[in-house]
């Protein structure tokens, strides 16, 4: 949880990335999880650009104190979860990150991979195959 001592300001654009990182841990549809805690007063949209590592929507919800200017609480709700099965994709490689300068394998960001041909990223539990399509042999596993 991100405590915002004053004005917090979520600005177009902003992006939320979510990692399940205890897979022991039991998520359902309807839970809520404390994101930010400010305590003056909220600015910008409370549409951000949310992703996470496991197939599912989210959403946040803005719980204000009612006091005005008193801060309060934005927490990340799960809107639905996917049971699909896991997909099975090949490394195309073929995103390289402009910064590193290397293909990246990560969670759900970079479309470095194909399924069924068409472009796709990599959620936690995927199948991948590696084979000679790849346009390079270079994988970087990003840390989350």
């Amino acid at each position: 949880m991100i405590t915002v001592n004053g004005t917090l300001n979520i600005a177009t654009g902003t992006a939320i990335r979510i990692n399940q990182i205890n897979e022991d841990m039991l998520v359902s549809v309807g839970d809520e999880f404390p994101m930010f805690v400010y305590t003056k007063a909220r600015t910008g949209t409370l549409n951000p650009i949310i992703s996470a590592g496991f197939r599912g929507t989210f959403s946040l919800v803005d719980a204000p104190n009612p006091n005005p200017n008193s801060g309060g609480t934005i927490s990340l709700r799960i809107d639905t979860i996917s049971n699909a099965p896991p997909a099975n994709l090949t490394w195309t490689g073929a995103n390289v990150n402009p910064f590193t300068g290397f293909a990246e394998w990560d969670l759900n960001i970079t479309p470095n991979f194909t399924e069924s041909g068409s472009p796709a990223t990599f959620f936690q539990k995927d199948n991948v195959l590696f084979d000679d399509s790849a346009s390079t042999g270079t994988v970087n596993i990003r840390r989350p």
